[in-house]
């Protein structure tokens, strides 16, 4: 990137919808952290139910989940107000 190209801040939505912990949801958080450094926007949804929900608030993400964590029309509802649609 040109020293005169503005970097631009991307707000990325993942989602995750696994209740476990291991190698794939280490990961997410990883490459999370590694976007939030870089100045972007993250926003994980997850089910509030799953191991990664727990521990992307104790990293300090900022965390929502939908609707009761099931693809519900709400739960779409409240993704699509989340990246601004």
């Amino acid at each position: 990137m040109a020293a005169d190209q503005k970097k631009r801040q991307l707000h990325i939505v993942h989602t995750e919808s696994s209740l476990g912990w291991g190698g794939q949801e280490m990961r997410i958080l990883s490459e999370a952290l590694g976007f939030m450094q870089r100045g972007h926007r993250l926003t994980l949804l997850t089910p509030s139910s799953s191991t990664i929900y727990g521990a992307a608030i104790k990293a300090g993400y900022r965390n929502s989940c939908p609707a009761n964590g099931k693809e519900t029309p709400e739960g779409c509802d409240v993704a699509q107000k989340m990246v601004g649609g």
